[in-house]
C-alpha cells in the first residue's frame, strides 16, 4: 500500500482503518535485537516476499541502554530507526512493541541490568519509581517512532504499550499511554493482554490477545477470542502473537517444542480459524528466526531463537515459509473484504458431522474456513447462510488434520464475482488481459471454479498439476484462471511489469520484493531445474541459456540448466591454545587488574548487572580449631565454581546449564578438609550469569546471603505458625519494605488460622496479583543458638519479606535463596517473626513446610574484591599467546583458528560453525572477534550462524572453552554452508 503523509489509523468497525479503509494486518515477528544490521534488509525482504502485509518488533531497553543514563540507538546493531525505515523500504507496516517489558527469552523480560540498583522495586506497576525509569525509556524510544508514523511519511501504525501484562494496572498503563501521546505517538495504542485492559478499567489502550493454542483443544480458545473480541468494543479482534514456530530450550532435543503449535498444517490450521473468527490483525510469533545475543538470553534460551520459523536464524526458507505465501497472497488481494466482513456467530457446519467451519459475511463477500480435526480425509459441501449449498454438485475434499479457507460472492469489480471454487485460490489480480483468479491443489487434483459476470454463471473446470493450467473466458470482460499444484503455487511469484502485475509460476525459491520498480532479484538451489512459466511476456537472465517455448494455451515456459559457479571453500588451520590466567586464585589483587572492593550480601547496591563471568576474592584467618564446611547460603542466578588456597572445592549446580527457576535451592555446602589451614586462607569464586529469566521481575544475580564457615551447624524445626487468609487489596513494595504502623495494624487484625508445618503442607490457593498471605509466630531462640550467627531457613518462596520485631529484614525474590539472616537478633531470647508472601503472577505464595532455625560458627567478613571475568573479554586478532599445544587439566583455555572462506560470486551461502558430539562442556564461540553463540554439551545447539556482515576471506575462529566440573576439553569443529543458492537477476522483456 502506499503511506502517505495524511494516512491515519483507527481502530473502529472492527477493522484497522487507514484513511477509512478496512484493513487486515497479516504480519510476522521480525526481532531487530536478535538481527545484526548486516541481516536487516535480506529478512525484511524474504519477510515481505511471504506476501505479508506488516511486521512486529521489539525493542529491548537493556539491549539500548547498557548503562543509567546512557542510551544507544546509533551504532550499527542498535540502530532501531534505520531497521524502522528498512521496513518501510520493503513495504511493511510497523506493529511497535515497545515494553518497557517484553518478555521474548530475552534476560529480565528486557529490563536493564542497571535498573537492578536503581529500582528494585515492583517493575511492571505503578510504583512511582517505576514509573520515573519506565518515563526516561519511553522518552528515548519514542524519538525513534514518533518520526516514523504513518502520517509522518512512516510505516508504524500501531504502538504497543507493555507486554502480557494479563492482570493489569490501570496506573501504569495510562501513565505510559500518556508519556507516549505526550512524545508526539499518534497512531492508536494496543496491548497484548487478552482484555486485561479493560478489565483494570483503562480507556487509554485497546486490547489485543496472544493466543497459543494446544493442537488437540483446537476449538477450546474460541471462547477467548469472542471474549476479547466482546471486549475490544468498535476495535478489530487482534492477535498480537500466537505460535508460528517454536524456541528449543537448554536439555531438550531439536524436534522437541516449547509450544505444540509448531507443526506447519497445525499452525496454517490456527492462522485459519483466527481469521474465521473474525481477527483483522494476526501476528505469526515469529515469522523469523534469530541469534540471542550471548550477553541477552534469558536463562533457559539457546542461541538459535524459533530455528523451525518460516525463515531460520540463518535466513533460509522452510515448508512454513511457502504455506504462509500460499494464505498471504489470498488475504492480501481482497484485503479491505475480507477486513469488513464480520463473524457470524456460531458454526456454520457442512454436511459433514466431521467438518467444521465459520463464516465470515460481507457486503462484497463470504468468507468459510472448514477444519477438519480428524486423522483421515473428509468429503463435504458447504452450507452457506442464506441456505445455498456449495458446490452445487459433487464434493470437496479436506485432508486429515487440516483446514481450508473458501471465498464465496467475492466482488471482483465491473460486474464480475468469484462466485467459489472447490480448489483453494491463492491470488485474485486485473491486468489487461482481463480478471485473473489463481487456485491450487494437490498435484492432479481435480476441481471446478464458478465465477459470474453480469450475473451470469460461468464454470470452469481444471486439474491441478505442476505445469499449470489456463481456462480462458473471451468477451468484453475476460477472464482467465489459472490451476497449478500446490508445489507449483507456492513458487509462483508476482512481479511488476511497468504497471502490469505478472505471474511467474515457476521453481525459484525465492524473488525478492521490487524496490522502486527495480530489478528482479531471484534465488534458487544450486542443483534444482530452472522452470519458468509465464504469460504474454519473455524473460531474460544474464550468464543463463533460456530454452523458450510457447504452448497451444498460450503460455511461455522457459527452462535452463544453470552453468556451475564454483563451490564454497571453508578451510581451517590448526588449532592453537592460551590457558586462561587462573593465579588470580591466590593472589592478592592488583588495583590495575580492575578489582574493586563491594559489599556482598547487599544485592539492593551491588548485583551483577551484566549477563558474563564475575571474579571474587576475599581471605579470611582460621585458628587451629579449623572449620569443617563452607557453606554459601544464597546464590542467584549464577554458576559458581569456588576455589580455596588454590584448590578447587565445588561447583554450583552440579548439573548444567539449566534454568534457575527449576533449581530445587540455592546453596552450596563444600567440605574443608585437607583444604582450609591455620592463619590466612584465601577463598576465590566465579559466577557465571548466562541470563536471567524473563519474568520481568527483579532478579538478582550473585551471593544473596553471607558465607557460612562452621564445624557444627544447630537446627531447630519451628512447625506453629498462625495463617491469614488472602486479602482483597494490592500491595506494593514500598508498603512491604518499609511496614508503617498502620500496615501492621492492619496485618494484626486479619483472620488468622493456626497451622502445624511439621506435615508437609499443599500449596493453597491464591489470591489476585500482588495480594498477600501473612505467617506469624512468636518463637524462643535456643540458648545453643543465641549470640551466635542465626539465619531463618524457609521452603520455596517466590516473592516473600521477613520481618523481625516489626521490622523488614529481608526480601526473597524469585530465583533466589528462602533464606533470611537473622544474625542481629540472636541474642534475644523471644523474637516475633512474621512472612508476607506474595502473589505475583503465578508464584509459589504458600510455606509447604516448617521453617527451621540455623546457626552457625561464623559467617565470612562481607567485604569481596570483585572484577569482571573471561565472559566480558571479547578476543580480537590481536590476542597473544597462543601455542600449538595444551598441557592438560587447565580450567578453561581458548582455542584460536585462521578459517580461509571462499565464496563464488553470485552465490549465496549462509554459513556455520558447528561443534561435534565429542564437546563436553560450555563454550563461547567468537568469529572475528565477536560472539555469535554459547554452546553447552545438553544441547541443542551445535551449529552457529556467522553472519555475513562478519565473514571476510581471512578470518579468525576463537572458542573458550570452559569446565565448570571438570577439566575444560574440546572436540572437533568445523565450517560449512547451510545451503548453497544461485542468485539471478531477471529481466521482463516484451
Amino acid at each position: 500500500m502506499s503511506l502517505v503523509p495524511t494516512s491515519r489509523v483507527e481502530l473502529k468497525n472492527k477493522s484497522v482503518m487507514i484513511d477509512g479503509v478496512p484493513h487486515v494486518i497479516f504480519s510476522g515477528e521480525v526481532q531487530q535485537y536478535r538481527l545484526p544490521a548486516s541481516e536487516w534488509r535480506d529478512r525484511l525482504e524474504k519477510t515481505a516476499a511471504l506476501g505479508l502485509n506488516g511486521i512486529g518488533v521489539y525493542a529491548g531497553w537493556n539491549f539500548h541502554s547498557p548503562e543509567k543514563g546512557v542510551y544507544d540507538f546509533s551504532s550499527p546493531d542498535r540502530d532501531f530507526g534505520k531497521f524502522l525505515d528498512e521496513a518501510q523500504r520493503a513495504g511493511l507496516m510497523v506493529l511497535a512493541r515497545l515494553g518497557p517489558y517484553v518478555c521474548n527469552e530475552w534476560d529480565l523480560g528486557g529490563f536493564p541490568g542497571w535498573l537492578l540498583q536503581e529500582d528494585p522495586c515492583d517493575w511492571r506497576t505503578s510504583e512511582p519509581s517505576h514509573l520515573q525509569h519506565s518515563r526516561e525509556w519511553y522518552r528515548e524510544v519514542n524519538k525513534q517512532i514518533a518520526p516514523r508514523q504513518i502520517d509522518n511519511h512512516g510505516s508504524v501504525i500501531l504502538y504497543q504499550v507493555e507486554n502480557e501484562h494479563w492482570d493489569g494496572d490501570k496506573g501504569l498503563f495510562d501513565f505510559l499511554a500518556q508519556a507516549a501521546k505526550d512524545d508526539g505517538i499518534r497512531v492508536p495504542l494496543i496491548s497484548n493482554g487478552g482484555g486485561s485492559a479493560a478489565r483494570c478499567g483503562t480507556k487509554s489502550i485497546v486490547d489485543g490477545c496472544d493466543l497459543y493454542t494446544n493442537q488437540y483443544e483446537q476449538w477450546r480458545w474460541r471462547g477467548y477470542a469472542q471474549l476479547a473480541d466482546r471486549l475490544a468494543g468498535d476495535a478489530p479482534l487482534m492477535v498480537v502473537e500466537y505460535a508460528a514456530a517454536s524456541f528449543v530450550q537448554w536439555g531438550e532435543k531439536q524436534d522437541k517444542h516449547s509450544f505444540p503449535t509448531a507443526s506447519t498444517e497445525w499452525m496454517m490450521t490456527l492462522t485459519r480459524m483466527f481469521l474465521g473468527e473474525g481477527a483483522n490483525l494476526v501476528n505469526h510469533f515469529v515469522i523469523t528466526a534469530g541469534i540471542t545475543p550471548v550477553k541477552y538470553g534469558s536463562d533457559h534460551a539457546t542461541t538459535s531463537y524459533f530455528e523451525d520459523a518460516a525463515i531460520s536464524p540463518w535466513g533460509g526458507l522452510s515448508e512454513k515459509f511457502y504455506s504462509v505465501r500460499l494464505l498471504a497472497e489470498a488475504v492480501g488481494s481482497v484485503n479491505p473484504i475480507l477486513a469488513e466482513s464480520r463473524l457470524l456467530h456460531g458454526l456454520w457446519a457442512t454436511d459433514n458431522g466431521h467438518v467444521e467451519g465459520l463464516a465470515r459475511i460481507g457486503p462484497r463477500g463470504t468468507f468459510v474456513v472448514t477444519v477438519n480435526s480428524r486423522t483421515q480425509d473428509e468429503h463435504f459441501r458447504i452450507l452457506l447462510p442464506e441456505g445455498r449449498i456449495v458446490p452445487e454438485t459433487g464434493t470437496i475434499t479436506i485432508p486429515a488434520l487440516s483446514s481450508q479457507l473458501f471465498m464465496v460472492d467475492i466482488a471482483c469489480g465491473n460486474d464480475v464475482k468469484l462466485v467459489y471454487s472447490t480448489a483453494q485460490v491463492m491470488k485474485i489480480w486485473q491486468n489487461k488481459k482481463g480478471l485473473n483468479v489463481l487456485v491450487y491443489g494437490e498435484s492432479g487434483t481435480a476441481g471446478h471454479t464458478v465465477l459470474s459476470v453480469d450475473g451470469k454463471p460461468v464454470r470452469v473446470d481444471f486439474t491441478c498439476d505442476d505445469n499449470v493450467c489456463v481456462r480462458r473466458i473471451p468477451g468484453a470482460k475476460p477472464l482467465n484462471v489459472y490451476a497449478a499444484s500446490k508445489r507449483r503455487a507456492q513458487r509462483t511469484w508476482f512481479v511488476k511489469a511497468g504497471a502490469e502485475t505478472v505471474a511467474l509460476f515457476s521453481t525459484l525459491d525465492l524473488v525478492r520484493p521490487q524496490v522502486d520498480g527495480g530489478e528482479i532479484r531471484a534465488e534458487i538451489q544450486r542443483a534444482a531445474t530452472l522452470n519458468i512459466i509465464t504469460d504474454d511476456v519473455a524473460l531474460d537472465i544474464p550468464d543463463v541459456k533460456l530454452t523458450t517455448t510457447t504452448r497451444p494455451d498460450g503460455l511461455t515456459e522457459q527452462h535452463a540448466t544453470l552453468p556451475e559457479r564454483g563451490r564454497v571453500r571453508a578451510e581451517l588451520g590448526a588449532a592453537t591454545y592460551r590457558a586462561e590466567d587462573y593465579s588470580w586464585i591466590t593472589q592478592a589483587p592488583a588495583k590495575e587488574a580492575g578489582w574493586r572492593p563491594i559489599e556482598s550480601c547487599a544485592p539492593d547496591r551491588e548485583v551483577i548487572t551484566n549477563t558474563g563471568a564475575y571474579h571474587y576474592l576475599t581471605s579470611f584467618e582460621c585458628s587451629a580449631e579449623l572449620p569443617e564446611t563452607l557453606e554459601f547460603l544464597g546464590i542467584s542466578s549464577a554458576e559458581v565454581v569456588v576455589y580455596l588456597n588454590g584448590q578447587k572445592l565445588g561447583v554450583f549446580p552440579d548439573k548444567r546449564p539449566n534454568t534457575y527457576h527449576e533449581l530445587p535451592g540455592y546453596c552450596l555446602c563444600l567440605p574443608l578438609k585437607g583444604v582450609v589451614r591455620p592463619g590466612q586462607n584465601i577463598l576465590a569464586f566465579t559466577a557465571n550469569v548466562i541470563g536471567r529469566h524473563n519474568t520481568g521481575r527483579p532478579i538478582f544475580a550473585g551471593l544473596t546471603q553471607p558465607i557460612a564457615l562452621y564445624r557444627t551447624r544447630r537446627e531447630q524445626a519451628l512447625p506453629a505458625w498462625e495463617v491469614s487468609t488472602f486479602g482483597q487489596r494490592r500491595y506494593t513494595h514500598s508498603e512491604l519494605s518499609q511496614p508503617s504502623a498502620a500496615l501492621l495494624a492492619e496485618v494484626a487484625k486479619r483472620p488468622w488460622q493456626k497451622i502445624d508445618l511439621a506435615a508437609p503442607a499443599e500449596e493453597l490457593a491464591v489470591g489476585e496479583w500482588l495480594d498477600v498471605r501473612w505467617y506469624r509466630t512468636q518463637v524462643e531462640i535456643p540458648a545453643s543458638m543465641q549470640g551466635r550467627p542465626l539465619f531463618l531457613e524457609c521452603s520455596k518462596l517466590d516473592d516473600a519479606w521477613c520481618y523481625v520485631n516489626g521490622k523488614c529484614i529481608g526480601r526473597t525474590r524469585s530465583q533466589s535463596s528462602t533464606t533470611f539472616d537473622l544474625s542481629a537478633y540472636s541474642r534475644e531470647k523471644s523474637i516475633s517473626v512474621v512472612i508476607a508472601a506474595r502473589y505475583f503472577w503465578a508464584t509459589r505464595t504458600s510455606l509447604t513446610t516448617a521453617p527451621k532455625f540455623v546457626s552457625v560458627d561464623a559467617v565470612l567478613p562481607t567485604t569481596l574484591q570483585r572484577r569482571a571475568g573471561y565472559g566480558d573479554i571479547d578476543i580480537t586478532a590481536q590476542r597473544s599467546g597462543f601455542t600449538p599445544k595444551l598441557s592438560s587439566g587447565a580450567q578453561a583455555y581458548w582455542m584460536q583458528r585462521e578459517v580461509t572462506v571462499e565464496i563464488p560470486a553470485g552465490i549465496a551461502a549462509p554459513l556455520y560453525v558447528e561443534l561435534d558430539d565429542q564437546w563436553k562442556h560450555h563454550a563461547l564461540i567468537y568469529w572475528n572477534g565477536t560472539a555469535i553463540g554459547r554452546y553447552a554439551s545438553v544441547g541443542p545447539d551445535r551449529r552457529f550462524y556467522i553472519p555475513s556482515g562478519l565473514l571476510k576471506s581471512q578470518n579468525r575462529l576463537a572458542i573458550f572453552v570452559e569446565g565448570h566440573n571438570a577439566d575444560a576439553a574440546a572436540g572437533s569443529v568445523s565450517v560449512g554452508a547451510y545451503s548453497e543458492s544461485v542468485q539471478l537477476e531477471i529481466k521482463i522483456r516484451k
